[in-house]
């Protein structure tokens, strides 16, 4: 029997997966070498943005799931606008949405959320941590003439 929480991190093929004892060895060169790597690489790392480096695929990404919404609010047959429900005489009837199909799309927009978010905190983090200004130079303290 698979126990239910590897059955839900791993879904119907639960039972092909199996632990696999590992153990990770460096010898002195890969010190050397991923010391030099670090050196050479780290400012080139602290420099590049997720937003930017990612900004092709967050926006065709954010294209995609409004192309979604627009041909899922249209399958619905949902009303553009407040105005054409009250003329309608449907302001205030809610309209039942199909979650099967809108699930998808609400889990997609999640992901571009959660990866610009990301984007955002690292930028924020870098400039908390290497954009500060020293404690003894206060930037609104005003010198006594």
């Amino acid at each position: 029997m698979i126990p239910g929480d590897k059955f839900n991190e791993f879904g119907l093929h639960a039972h092909k997966y199996y632990k696999v004892d590992h153990s990770f060895f460096k010898s002195g060169l890969d010190t050397t070498l991923l010391d030099r790597l670090w050196n050479e690489y780290w400012v080139h790392t602290l420099s590049s943005s997720p937003l930017l480096s990612n900004q092709d695929i967050i926006c065709k990404s954010i294209i995609n799931v409004v192309d979604k919404m627009t041909l899922f609010h249209s399958k619905q047959g949902g009303f553009s606008s407040r105005r054409d429900r009250a003329s309608s005489g449907t302001l205030g009837q809610s309209k039942v949405i199909d979650e099967e199909k809108y699930d998808p799309i609400a889990a997609e927009s999640s992901k571009v959320a959660v990866d610009v978010t990301h984007g955002i905190l690292t930028e924020a983090l870098k400039k908390f941590m290497f954009a500060c200004k020293p404690a003894g130079s206060a930037e609104g303290s005003a010198t006594a003439s």
